[in-house]
């Protein structure tokens, strides 16, 4: 009970306490929205685990993991939306080796889309200019985490970023930004491949779901060493795709029966991206289920199949 009602305090601090909305309260909305999530994923860790102080313990070390990796700001409830990876993303801005990537990223790209390359594979490329494949990661995971036509972390550092060095790199930026819009990618006719070659699936499998592979697959090896460090960053997405589908706020706090695989099948294969880059971190992709496995089983019955891939954790079976 402590924690709904601390949920629901969030919410109505977020959006309606004044003090909330203005500039110079950034660390309160900082701490409010952290504490909003991790309250939502605590709810789930008794869910699940109830019975077993162990691994409640281990799920509620998870969240806190995790939420802290995060990082999380919502400045306001309407556009620019919340950033992730609030110090991360102010870091890479910084760094000079960020715009030099972005900029030969763009010609790239540019290069493409005139006809003078055939294919691009976005990972194949970072990874090649950062060397590594953490790093690779991370810039994946905190630059290209909006590819929407929100771009929420472009509309967070255009609020703290305006000098004239800044401009010329917006302009870049904002330029690559629109070349990984889903809407040009379609165009594309999946001319640029988004994923990793080693990964088993192609981005005409998985769709365009940036967020949801790299994000997510950041956030895995970010918080490795927990116990349920494959399966919290699902949750979490989870969580949101429920309140999408059905278009119901009561949907962050519980799951839907079943979900209508037909109509929603692009949504819970982003779901799916979530599932495998936590996987393919980790090296155990073998281990994990298939794309239509895991669509059956995920439309069947949220609920359960979210449970039982919590406790696949704690007994370290990952298949079937």
């Amino acid at each position: 009970m402590r924690r709904l009602l601390l949920f629901f305090f969030c919410l109505l601090a977020l959006g309606f306490i004044p003090g909330a909305r203005s500039q110079e309260n950034k660390d309160f909305k900082h701490f409010i929205s952290h504490n909003m999530i991790s309250s939502l994923l605590n709810l789930k860790c008794v869910n699940y685990f109830y019975f077993s102080r162990k691994y409640l313990g281990q799920c509620t070390s998870t969240v806190n993991s995790l939420t802290k990796i995060m990082d999380y700001y919502h400045p306001l409830l309407s556009n620019p939306g919340g950033v992730l990876f609030l110090n991360k993303l102010t870091a890479l801005w910084e760094n000079e080796q960020t715009h030099i990537y972005f900029s030969s990223l763009l010609e790239s790209v540019e290069s493409l889309h005139q006809g003078l390359l055939k294919e691009f594979n976005l990972w194949e490329f970072t990874l090649g200019f950062w060397k590594d494949k953490d790093s690779a990661l991370e810039v994946l995971a905190v630059m290209f985490q909006d590819t929407s036509e929100d771009n929420a972390q472009l509309h967070f550092l255009e609020m703290f970023y305006s000098d004239s060095t800044s401009y010329e790199r917006f302009f870049v930026f904002k330029k690559v930004l629109s070349f990984f819009n889903s809407s040009f990618l379609r165009e594309q006719e999946y001319q640029i491949e988004l994923y990793p070659k080693d990964l088993g699936y192609t981005t005409k499998q998985l769709g365009f779901s940036l967020y949801y592979f790299y994000v997510n697959t950041y956030l895995t090896l970010k918080i490795k060493e927990n116990t349920f460090a494959k399966v919290m960053p699902l949750l979490l997405s989870s969580l949101y795709k429920f309140h999408r589908i059905t278009n119901s706020y009561g949907r962050w706090l519980t799951s839907p029966k079943k979900i209508d695989l037909e109509k929603h099948r692009y949504s819970l294969t982003s779901l799916f991206s979530t599932y495998l880059g936590a996987h393919w971190i980790s090296n155990q992709c073998q281990e994990m289920d298939s794309l239509e496995s895991f669509l059956k089983k995920f439309a069947a019955s949220p609920k359960l199949y979210l449970k039982l891939l919590f406790y696949r954790q704690t007994s370290g079976q990952e298949s079937d």
